[in-house]
């Protein structure tokens, strides 16, 4: 699912969907990028790994229904040399690809 400002996707799980990544600039498309996914999933066994920086997706995960099973731990490298960090802005994240992926 894309949108202007936004994207989401999903895959099949050994117990459940999961949904994620999710990146959107606004709470606007961030809500109707989940809304949209949920409402053609539905009654399904869903797993979402947010970031709990995000205010905004962490009240739909609660809205919707959903409880927190596991926290996890973000982990970053410093830059080397020259080279700065990463930069990342949580605001923009509400679902992440997966803890696996970093």
């Amino acid at each position: 699912m894309a949108g202007t400002n936004g994207y989401a996707m999903w895959r099949p799980g050994e117990k459940a969907l999961y949904f994620g990544p999710c990146v959107a600039r606004q709470e606007e498309e961030g809500r109707r990028l989940f809304d949209g996914f949920l409402s053609a999933h539905g009654g399904q066994d869903i797993f979402w790994d947010l970031l709990p920086g995000n205010s905004v997706a962490v009240r739909l995960a609660s809205a919707a229904g959903f409880e927190c099973r596991r926290r996890l731990t973000r982990m970053t490298l410093k830059g080397r040399g020259s080279a700065s960090p990463l930069g990342n802005n949580d605001q923009y994240v509400y679902a992440i690809a997966g803890f696996e992926y970093g």
